[in-house]
């Protein structure tokens, strides 16, 4: 039975999206409460009417309303699956929840969820009036069940959304009319201008729709720029969006040239362009060149990009090897002391400005340190830094003049044999994570089998899924046992037979008293080889069980692995009722399991055999395990 309850407060919904939106959500709720077993509910909240919408599936009462919202409320959104086995034993929760409300829901399970942007749009969750915990076959379905939740409630939100972009593009209009800056709206591809502050008309005098789809860079001296630079940045802004400076000359519409310092930076949907005027300072960097001229001949014949840096100011001076060495135009010579701790990586920065600081505040006057540098393309280098510092009378930093060299190499030969003894151990950590995956993802796949046998009404289809759900099992333990042994190249097949034979037999019709005895050598086989033959067992172990045994009956099963050199044979012994008359051997025109047999050991290119004995069968498998690869099944 679907039951909903709504808590509506000053505001009409447009019912027939409403309606559409419940009917695309309840075959939703309705598998999660079946698959896990609990009441399934979905809380969606409308922002700007502030309506919470609560539906669910199987019933609920207002206890049980008030109890989720308080708990989906008070969960961190970006924890994703929150699962609380007993709410009674969590402190923050059994706080808020009443002693009515806790009576109603004791377990409770669910995740936020969120548009692309961020915004939280809803909870799915499940809840029980009594302390449970969730498989973890539930938690994988669990949470496909929410992402299914959560497209759904994306399509509905889709106006809201529209009108989000509305409000945003409001917020940006009041930005440029107060910004203090001149302030220019680009959009994002060609640079063309959209929208400016009503400083530029001031300060430069050209109004908005002088400038209006005109590109940026017709209102700059491109002469004095470095190459296309500017240009260049709008071309990549999907790539490298972030945040970009550079000193430019405007020419203002009285044909006047002005120097400014320009910020860039882009979002999806614009490139924000702020400039501030930096005339006076111009003038400053003129004296800057007579010291410039003063070094030149020093540092002309040497290959390190020498720098300086105003301690006081912060002003950063660099060489003429920038270009060289970093790759930067000519136009970043002139910067500042952020914009170098901008390209220093983020890993190296707190040690490289606690060496600086050091040195400065400190007695000595020179210091060096290897850390790296992002350049212009975006990649970074190993750098050497000499620095030398110039104090006054006082003890005072004035400067610093340093001296880069690039010891990317170098770093690369002392960390190539760090990297060589790593390699194997990270690439055996990535083949466990595989392995855990595709075990995970069997898991998943066998309980979804699982379900449809339970659901299923026909036996024999019922039957043929638990024997795919049997078979998919075995393919997870191999993968399990691998991510769990120390190599994959070798695995324990002995091992492997004795937990599967176990399991299959555990999990019988208890009426039959059946005793398993093993005598096996230690055998080692590659995933190539481990995987048949565990599925061979798997299928001569199920019909020792469906069809050798009568219902209330005993009996033994003995099972024999050994290995002579590189031949594997492996014997399996029922004193069951022995082979029927009509039995064919090679599975043709026979069940799927023989089929299956037969088929398995062709990959092996091995033999088998079914022999009666005076009471009972002897299954018979041999197969060479050498190195080559195992034969790929062509059978359809």
């Amino acid at each position: 039975m679907i039951e909903e309850n709504e808590i509506i407060t000053d505001a009409t919904l447009d019912e027939t999206g409403m309606n559409g939106l419940r009917d695309r959500i309840m075959p939703i709720l309705e598998t999660t409460s079946k698959i896990c077993e609990a009441t399934a509910s979905l809380v969606y909240k409308h922002e700007d009417s502030e309506i919470s919408i609560v539906t669910t599936y199987e019933g609920s009462d207002e206890p049980v309303v008030s109890a989720i919202n308080k708990i989906s409320g008070m969960l961190d959104p970006g924890d994703g699956l929150s699962i609380i086995q007993n709410i009674r034993d969590h402190e923050q929760a059994s706080s808020l929840l009443s002693d009515v409300e806790i009576e109603k829901v004791q377990f409770y399970a669910g995740a936020s969820l969120k548009s692309e942007t961020g915004n939280n749009i809803g909870v799915l969750c499940i809840h029980d009036s009594k302390p449970r915990e969730l498989s973890e076959d539930q938690k994988q379905l669990l949470r496909v069940m929410i992402d299914g939740a959560k497209a759904q409630l994306l399509l509905y939100k889709q106006p809201e959304l529209s009108k989000d972009s509305g409000k945003k593009l409001k917020t940006y209009t009041a930005l440029l009319k107060n910004s203090a800056d001149l302030t220019f709206l680009l959009e994002p591809e060609q640079g063309k201008i959209t929208h400016v502050s009503e400083g530029v008309e001031k300060e430069l005098g050209y109004s908005l729709d002088m400038l209006l789809g005109k590109p940026f860079t017709d209102i700059l001296l491109k002469e004095e720029l470095d190459g296309d630079t500017i240009d260049q940045w709008f071309l990549i802004a999907k790539q490298h969006k972030g945040r970009y400076t550079a000193a430019v000359r405007f020419m203002d519409h009285q044909k006047r040239k002005r120097s400014y310092m320009c910020e860039f930076s882009a979002d999806e949907n614009h490139w924000y362009v702020t400039a501030r005027d930096i005339s006076d300072r111009k003038e400053a960097e003129l004296g800057v060149y007579e010291l410039k001229d003063k070094l030149q001949k020093i540092v002309s014949v040497a290959t390190d990009l020498i720098y300086q840096l105003d301690w006081e100011s912060g002003d950063f001076y660099w060489g003429d090897e920038l270009t060289d060495i970093l790759g930067y135009p000519h136009t970043e010579k002139f910067v500042n002391y952020d914009w170098w701790l901008d390209k220093i990586h983020p890993d190296d920065l707190k040690r490289v400005t606690h060496n600086m600081e050091n040195t400065v505040q400190g007695d000595k006057q020179k210091s060096k340190l290897v850390y790296q540098i992002r350049t212009f393309d975006g990649s970074y280098k190993y750098v050497m830094n000499r620095i030398y510092v110039n104090r006054n009378k006082d003890g005072m930093t004035e400067n610093i003049i340093g001296a880069i060299v690039d010891v990317s190499d170098l770093v690369e030969l002392e960390e190539h044999s760090k990297r060589n003894e790593k390699s194997l151990e990270e690439k055996e950590t990535l083949l466990a994570e595989i392995h855990h995956r595709v075990k995970n993802n069997l898991a998943v796949v066998s309980g979804m089998l699982q379900l449809q046998a339970y659901n299923e009404t026909d036996e024999r289809v019922q039957q043929k899924l638990i024997a795919s759900t049997e078979r998919i099992g075995t393919m997870a333990k191999i993968h399990e046992l691998l991510y769990k042994s120390s190599g994959f190249e070798k695995l324990r097949i002995d091992e492997n037979i004795e937990q599967l034979i176990s399991s299959l037999v555990s999990t019988h019709d208890e009426s039959l008293d059946l005793n398993v005895s093993f005598d096996m050598e230690p055998v080692e086989l590659n995933i190539d080889y481990a995987l048949p033959c565990s599925l061979i067992v798997n299928e001569v172990i199920t019909n020792v069980l469906k069809y050798a045994y009568d219902d209330g009956d005993s009996g033994s099963l003995e099972v024999c692995l050994y290995q002579h050199e590189e031949t594997v044979t492996l014997k399996i012994r029922d004193d069951g009722k022995g082979l029927p008359e009509d039995f064919n051997v090679e599975g043709k025109g026979s069940s799927l399991g023989l089929v299956l047999i037969e088929t398995l050991t062709k990959q092996l290119k091995g033999t088998y055999s079914y022999t009666s004995l005076d009471r009972g069968v002897e299954f018979k498998l041999v197969f060479d395990k050498s190195d080559n690869k195992v034969e790929e099944s062509n059978s359809e």
